[in-house]
C-alpha cells in the first residue's frame, strides 16, 4: 500500500512538472502601433498593366524573439476595375542590411485578410487586419510590413500620419510586371509614419521552475525504482 501511494505521489510530480514546462497561453505583445492617429493621406498600392507598386513600413523586435500574431492596417480600396475588385496580400520582408534599409527577402507565406476593405469615399478608411501563421521573428531585428494589390487593375491606399516620424516608408515600382523579379525600393519622405498595428507572441520557453520539478521528480523515481528492486 505504501509503495502504491510512493508511486502515485511520483507520478503526481512528474506530471505536473511536464505541464509546467508546457508554453503558457500569453497576450500578444504589441510590436507597433499607431493606430488612432491623425489621417495625413495615403500612398497607394497599385496594380496595373502599365505599373505595379508596392508600399512598406518597418517596424523592430527588440531584445525578445516572437511569433508573428497579426498585423492591422489603416487601409481603402479607392480604385478598381469595373470586370473585378483588386485584393490586398500583405507580407512580411526581412531587412535587406543597407545603411537606409529596405525589404530583403519575404518571410513565410502571404497573411490572410480578416473581414472586408473599405471602398472609399463611399465609406472612411478604416483598420483592417491580416493573421499570420508560422512567421517567427528574431530578436534585435528589423523587418517590413508590404502591402501589395494583386488581381483585377486597381488602388489601395495605405493611410499616414504626420504626428510622428517613422524611419522608412517606402514603395517600389516596376513598369512592365506583376511580380518583379528585381525589385528596388524608393524612399517615399512623408514626414509621417505609415498608421499600423503589429502584434505577437513571444517564442515558447520552458518554464525554469517546471524544469527544476520534473528533474526533481525523475531523480525520486530512479531512487525508488532502486529502492524497491533491492
Amino acid at each position: 500500500m505504501k509503495m502504491r501511494i510512493t508511486s502515485v505521489l511520483l507520478l503526481a510530480v512528474l506530471g505536473l512538472g511536464v505541464i509546467m514546462c508546457l508554453p503558457g497561453v500569453t497576450n500578444a505583445t504589441t510590436l507597433f502601433n499607431n493606430l488612432g492617429s491623425s489621417f495625413a493621406g495615403g500612398l497607394m498600392a497599385v496594380s496595373q498593366r502599365a505599373s505595379v507598386q508596392w508600399v512598406a513600413s518597418s517596424f523592430g523586435t527588440g531584445n525578445a524573439s516572437y511569433v508573428l500574431d497579426s498585423v492591422t492596417l489603416n487601409m481603402a480600396r479607392t480604385e478598381h476595375n469595373f470586370n473585378g475588385y483588386v485584393n490586398a496580400e500583405v507580407d512580411i520582408y526581412t531587412d535587406d542590411g543597407s545603411t537606409a534599409g529596405a525589404p530583403g527577402t519575404k518571410r513565410g507565406g502571404a497573411l490572410t485578410l480578416i473581414g472586408n476593405i473599405p471602398e472609399y469615399p463611399s465609406s472612411n478608411f478604416a483598420d483592417v487586419t491580416f493573421t499570420a501563421s508560422g512567421i517567427t521573428l528574431n530578436a534585435n531585428s528589423t523587418y517590413w510590413v508590404v502591402l501589395k494589390a494583386v488581381g483585377d487593375n486597381g488602388h489601395l491606399e495605405w493611410s499616414y500620419t504626420n504626428q510622428a516620424t517613422h524611419p522608412y516608408s517606402l514603395y517600389t515600382y516596376d513598369p512592365t510586371t506583376t511580380a518583379p523579379s528585381s525589385v528596388v525600393w524608393h524612399t517615399w519622405d512623408i514626414s509621417g509614419a505609415m498608421i499600423m498595428k503589429v502584434e505577437a507572441n513571444p517564442s515558447a520557453v520552458p518554464v525554469p521552475s517546471g524544469l527544476l520539478l520534473l528533474g526533481a521528480g525523475l531523480v525520486r523515481l530512479a531512487a525508488f525504482r532502486r529502492r524497491y528492486r533491492g
